[in-house]
């Protein structure tokens, strides 16, 4: 069986909500825009906090599911190899090409690689464009006109008749700024609905049953004869305490249960009593695929743990 997503909807909406909160947070300082220094460095925040909400999201997609890479060749390094870490590597260098193009390939690269449609894109793909390119000539030439802008800015350019030999300097007026917010939370909004209906089904309870049958195969070891959850708040609530199978199993198998009941439930198992002690069996007795099994268990058990206890948004 493959291994588990360990990406819950919960994670990504949880980063959504993240960006959300830090737009709104950007337009209660309203009452400061007559600030320059305030007004045009919110602006510079906004903007920012968007691109790093697409990255953020596209990374978390990509490491847990590595198959939605395009299929192209990298290069690692002899390092990068004998450490094993080629996932993190291979979604990395792909965020760095991504991030070179320009703003249009990356959302187009977000949304396939998300599976959504972000149909607010299409009507305000030009102004998020203009946004950028006046982030962009804030931060690195204070906001004095460049060819840089007239070619980034796309065909909401607010400077077409700019004088190479005397630039002016660009305004952010508060109604632009104003314009920008409600952009980006219509974006931000759109998004955290698309994903929600997307990821619907990357409940808690899926995900904990899907690494359940990664480690069990046996029939007499059925998620839901001893697990007990809660389908309606999509909570694992623990063991079912009248199951009666534990001394049954092989040797293996009670050594993934017990460290499901020490790591992840902080309690014992079925039947076995507070002087219950975990034991594992001696690893030269595991075959490959039980190896690989508990690999798996004991790399990912910290994320493991936090899904299953993390609030819902």
């Amino acid at each position: 069986m493959n291994k588990p997503i360990l990406l819950t909807k919960y994670d990504l909406l949880e980063r959504v909500e993240i960006t959300s909160k830090k737009i709104d947070d950007i337009y209660l300082t309203k009452d400061n825009w007559s600030n320059q220094i305030i007004r045009e460095g919110m602006f510079s925040i906004l903007v920012s906090s968007f691109e790093i909400l697409l990255n953020d999201l596209l990374s978390m997609v990509l490491r847990e599911i590595p198959g939605k890479l395009p299929k192209k060749e990298m290069l690692f390094t002899k390092e990068e190899i004998i450490n094993n870490d080629l996932v993190t590597r291979l979604v990395d260098k792909y965020l760095i090409g991504v991030n070179y193009k320009s703003l249009s390939s990356f959302v187009s690269e977000f949304k396939k690689t998300l599976g959504i449609t972000l149909r607010s894109w299409n009507t305000n793909k030009d102004n998020v464009v203009e946004y950028k390119a006046t982030r962009n000539l804030l931060l690195h030439n204070d906001l004095f006109l460049n060819s840089e802008y007239q070619s980034k800015s796309g065909p909401d350019n607010r400077a077409k008749d700019w004088d190479r030999m005397n630039p002016k300097r660009l305004d952010i007026p508060n109604k632009y700024f104003e314009e920008a917010i409600n952009t980006f939370r219509i974006l931000v909004v759109d998004i955290k609905s698309e994903i929600s209906t997307k990821f619907q089904k990357q409940t808690r309870i899926k995900i904990f049953k899907g690494v359940w049958e990664y480690l069990f195969e046996s029939p007499i070891i059925g998620f839901h004869n001893w697990i007990e959850v809660d389908a309606v708040h999509d909570r694992i609530l623990g063991w079912k305490q009248d199951n009666e199978w534990y001394g049954n199993l092989s040797d293996s198998e009670k050594m993934f249960i017990d460290f499901i009941s020490e790591n992840f439930f902080q309690t014992y198992p079925p039947n076995r009593g507070p002087n219950w002690r975990i034991s594992y069996p001696m690893l030269r007795s595991l075959d490959s695929q039980r190896l690989s099994n508990l690999n798996f268990l004991i790399s990912n058990s910290e994320k493991i743990f936090r899904i299953l206890c993390k609030k819902r948004v």
